[in-house]
């Protein structure tokens, strides 16, 4: 379920214009086509936001694809300004919640100002996929692609306060509706169709339907929930102060990239008085190259 909520704002950072200058994509991922009966998931969304003001939503907008170049277009990932994320086009969202030293939800990577975070662009691989790093007052997200098309966040908290989790729901960046979701041996399957897991193991685990009493901040017992409506949700509570590392990996096997590629960057060698033109001209290049298909057409 992905949605565009239209909130104002800017972000700052080396990779703030290339994000800003990103189309902003699936305004309805997963939506039914014009012939189905019934809402399509975007307007279902856009009724919870009514019906639930007070819950977290995500802000729709300043998408950033983050996939293996030339991967098909439903397997490509997507980033919001504040780290939250979606694997692929119609999958489901995750996005970092923060609490206080009472437990109370003080903030969430949907809901932090956008001139409170900083994103940037960086090569682990200087060849390969660049990892996309947010930093705010709370946390450092750094979002992954792995050549295999897995998506890693590796999540460390700042400042001394509070601890934090990470909650997967059907609404995020390009989302969409969760019917079956269960925590077992240490692995969230959502849909049978994906596999989170978290390292070190998280410390809590909720699992149930959104909106019901006290899903925000609630502690439940259950490890397992299905339902029609979609609306299913975990989250994942991690070990205050510790970084922690998790994986999204689609169980169904991906089709192979055939796209040949020195790197996912610019390959010039420029020496310029100020670093950030060759910066903005790796970023640029990146982000055009991960949204690639699998014949080289542009696609996200």
């Amino acid at each position: 379920m992905a949605i565009s909520s239209g909130r104002s704002g800017r972000s700052s950072g080396p990779c703030s214009r290339a994000l800003a200058a990103m189309m902003t994509v699936m305004l309805g991922a997963g939506d039914a086509g014009a012939g189905d009966v019934g809402p399509t998931q975007r307007e279902i969304v856009l009724r919870a936001m009514r019906d639930r003001p007070g819950d977290p939503w995500p802000r729709g907008r300043a998408h950033v694809v983050l996939a293996v170049p030339g991967s098909q277009q439903a397997e490509k990932g997507y980033l919001e300004p504040g780290g939250s994320a979606s694997p692929a086009v119609g999958s489901f969202g995750v996005s970092i919640w923060g609490r206080d030293a009472a437990g109370n939800l003080r903030t969430t990577s949907d809901g932090v100002p956008m001139d409170g975070v900083r994103q940037r662009l960086s090569w682990p691989n200087p060849g390969g996929i660049p990892s996309i790093a947010t930093t705010t007052t709370d946390y450092e997200a750094t979002w992954s692609c792995r050549d295999s098309g897995d998506l890693v966040l590796d999540l460390a908290p700042q400042g001394n306060g509070g601890r934090l989790e990470v909650a997967v729901r059907s609404v995020g960046p390009a989302g969409g509706p969760i019917t079956k979701i269960a925590f077992d041996d240490g692995s969230l399957t959502v849909n049978d169709r994906w596999a989170a897991t978290i390292d070190p193991a998280p410390v809590a685990v909720a699992v149930g339907h959104e909106g019901d009493p006290g899903w925000r901040d609630g502690r439940t017992s259950s490890r397992r929930w299905e339902g029609s409506d979609g609306w299913g949700f975990a989250r994942l509570g991690l070990e205050a102060g510790r970084p922690a590392r998790l994986t999204l990996h689609q169980l169904a096997r991906r089709q192979p990239s055939p796209l040949r590629y020195p790197a996912v960057r610019s390959t010039l060698e420029l020496n310029l008085p100020d670093p950030r033109f060759k910066e903005s001209l790796d970023a640029q290049v990146a982000h055009l190259m991960m949204g690639l298909l699998d014949r080289g057409r542009l696609g996200a």
